[in-house]
């Protein structure tokens, strides 16, 4: 399983290549796909949004596993932030990777930090 990062998905949207190919790759493999619902949470926060951007998000999160935050999830993330000073939305999608033993896929270098996450950059 790959747990995605926020940022992979908006790059993804903005036609990054790289990324595009990376998760096309993977779905052509049938791997477990899976977010946050922290990252549902900022895919569709984005206020300047149009109806169509945000269909395409509603489609492209129904593919995906989206992943709730429970209790160890939430004291995984609670840790992180206190050791590593990551944002708290940033601290939950770790803390969603390391409860899962998943793979982080993200562009954040701010993640290359925590030694115990796997981490892949595309």
């Amino acid at each position: 399983m790959f747990i995605l990062d926020t940022n992979i998905l908006i790059l993804y949207f903005q036609g990054d290549v790289a990324v595009q190919k990376w998760l096309d790759k993977q779905r052509a493999r049938y791997e477990s796909l899976a977010i946050s619902t922290l990252s549902v949470v900022e895919l569709l926060s984005y206020p300047k949004m149009s109806s169509q951007e945000k269909t395409f998000i509603e489609l492209l999160i129904r593919q995906l596993i989206v992943i709730d935050v429970d209790m160890t999830i939430a004291r995984t993330a609670a840790t992180l932030r206190s050791e590593t000073n990551l944002k708290t939305i940033d601290s939950v999608i770790a803390g969603t990777a390391l409860a899962f033993h998943a793979a982080l896929i993200t562009r954040d270098r701010a993640f290359l930090k925590l030694k115990k996450l796997i981490v892949i950059v595309p």
